[in-house]
């Protein structure tokens, strides 16, 4: 709540009553959105929160296809990145399906573990 009331211009009473739904609903996060919302909208302006809630939504609900490209590009822009030289990606691909090979056999002498024990038991 201090950051509340430190970083935006709600009222005492706005504040109590987010204050109050912490307690009762943490998993709603409304005071910590409603931060974000203030802050966002304070720095960039309205337009900048409507678009970051909107890119929000489809990456946490997964439905990406309903973003524009812009709104891709403005929702990874800040993502870290690295740049991997063309002898680099072939290691990298190596090591990445060794890795995949490796979680793969693993699944699958569990697979045939549990299948071997169930068979014992069932005996």
């Amino acid at each position: 709540m201090k950051y509340l009331k430190y970083f935006t211009f709600l009222t005492q009473e706005e504040i109590e009553e987010l204050a109050d739904k912490v307690k009762t609903q943490p998993e709603k996060r409304e005071a910590q959105r409603r931060l974000a919302e203030e802050v966002t909208e304070f720095v960039h302006g309205k337009p900048a929160v409507v678009e970051a809630e909107h890119i929000s939504a489809a990456l946490f609900s997964g439905d990406v296809a309903k973003l524009t490209s812009s709104e891709i590009e403005q929702g990874f822009k800040n993502m870290p990145t690295v740049e991997v030289s063309s002898e680099n990606k072939t290691l990298l691909s190596g090591w990445l399906m060794l890795h995949l090979l490796n979680h793969l056999v693993v699944k699958l002498v569990r697979i045939s573990l549990t299948g071997l024990l169930e068979s014992m038991v069932i005996r």
